[in-house]
């Protein structure tokens, strides 16, 4: 008899979803990739074919890109013209889960 574990996260930025990024999880010595949809979740559901424990760990990381137009001025020479939000990863606390 097999087992399906099931994997959910959400990535958000500022409390805003963040859609369309790849997520990259390890579970136990495997490594699997998944996308975030426009709400930011995403899921992974895994067959377990017996009672185990299983490391879990996620990691993303968010590409730099371009922002709405400048809301306030700007001090730059030539004011504000566009924004780009720089890239950065983020990674999930390690954790056992056991599955019966």
């Amino acid at each position: 008899m097999s087992h399906v574990v099931t994997i959910r996260g959400r990535l958000t930025e500022l409390s805003q979803p963040v859609g369309g990024q790849t997520v990259s999880i390890r579970a136990g010595r495997r490594f699997y990739r998944v996308r975030t949809d426009p709400l930011g979740t995403f899921q992974l559901k895994l067959r377990v074919a017996k009672p185990t424990r299983l490391g879990l760990y996620a990691e993303a990381t968010v590409a730099a890109r371009e922002l709405a137009a400048c809301a306030e001025s700007s001090p730059a020479p030539g004011g504000c013209v566009s924004r780009t939000r720089a890239f950065y990863s983020v990674g999930s606390p390690f954790v056992w889960a056991r599955v019966h």
